[in-house]
């Protein structure tokens, strides 16, 4: 009974068998570890996108009346943008608006906070970068 004695599994000890190494057990873990992360990432995402459709009506939903404004500042670390138009000109906390320099559409901000003659809102998509000066309207 001298073969007990062996610390080894036999199987390592034999030439020609098939044998499992710690950089295989260890790259098995390691895709165990990322499906599991990768699953709960998933579920987060579809978490998110259902907050999100909760929380932002359609475009057509706020648009309101024609409102046509200028970008005052936008600040993109934020995703924030200040409009030129306010209460006084009929902007409502709610109001989407799509932002152009001219025929192209760059973007589109929802109005967070008014102010008599001023607005600000996050920026719900950005298709190019939106800038200082760009034009705004509640209507496309």
């Amino acid at each position: 009974m001298g073969f007990l004695a062996f610390s080894l599994p036999l199987w390592t000890a034999l030439p020609g068998c098939a044998t499992t190494s710690r950089t295989d057990i260890a790259s098995a873990e390691r895709i165990d570890e990322l499906e599991r992360e990768n699953a709960n990432l998933r579920e987060q995402i579809e978490t998110l996108q259902e907050m999100v459709a909760q929380s932002i009506p359609p475009f057509g939903v706020a648009c309101g009346p024609r409102i046509e404004a200028t970008v005052l500042d936008v600040q993109h670390d934020l995703r924030l943008v200040v409009l030129d138009k306010g209460k006084k000109d009929g902007v409502k906390v709610g109001y989407v608006f799509f932002i152009s320099p001219g025929s192209t559409y760059k973007g589109a901000v929802r109005i967070q906070d008014v102010q008599e003659g001023m607005s600000s809102g996050l920026i719900l998509n950005e298709k190019s970068l939106i800038a200082r000066g760009d034009f705004a309207t509640t209507n496309m």
